[in-house]
């Protein structure tokens, strides 16, 4: 979490919750940056009792002392390549995929349900007209986007690794975790 602004930046209560809750174990300091000439280069700790986590508040000079280089970006003085406009890209990928997966997850459960109906026809009328639904629901089945779905999951999965690839390719050797 950064944050970078004229004026003190605190963690609202639910980011805290949500750091100690979903990375209980890997969270063990949370940096907040203060502007240059804050409190005088007065560090600040803002941890509490509750979390398992310390919160500090530091300035960029001095996050450099507790934090390798290798794990900050260049806006914070460190080696770590990261390009936001990618990770946007990436990110936005992702998501419109998910979308489409859970899309067409939903049409396929509604299709589920009328299939499971065990309601049988009365009369021959009734049969034709079921016949006719199964039919029309397996030519939706059969026109659903299972392999470009697929395909384009196969594709950002071999973006992401590729992303992932060049990066630690470029920080091999530079990593120290503090």
């Amino acid at each position: 979490f950064y944050c970078i602004q004229p004026y003190i930046c605190l963690i609202p209560f639910c980011l805290r919750v949500f750091f100690q809750e979903c990375f209980p174990h890997n969270i063990h300091v949370v940096y907040i940056i203060k502007p240059e000439k804050f409190w005088e280069k007065q560090k600040t700790s803002l941890g509490s009792a509750k979390y398992k986590f310390e919160t500090t508040l530091t300035s960029v000079d001095s996050l450099t002392k507790a934090v390798h280089p290798s794990q900050l970006t260049a806006e914070f003085e460190g080696t770590m390549p990261y390009d936001n406009d990618k990770w946007i890209h990436i990110r936005m990928l992702l998501e419109e995929f998910m979308w489409k997966g859970v899309d067409l997850l939903n049409k396929f459960d509604k299709l589920r349900e009328v299939l499971s109906n065990p309601e049988l026809p009365d009369d021959i009328h009734g049969s034709q007209m079921r016949l006719q639904e199964h039919n029309h629901m397996k030519v939706r089945i059969d026109r659903a986007p299972v392999e470009s779905l697929t395909l384009e999951g196969q594709t950002l999965l071999k973006t992401c690794d590729g992303y992932r690839q060049k990066v630690t390719g470029e920080w091999q050797g530079r990593r120290q975790f503090t």
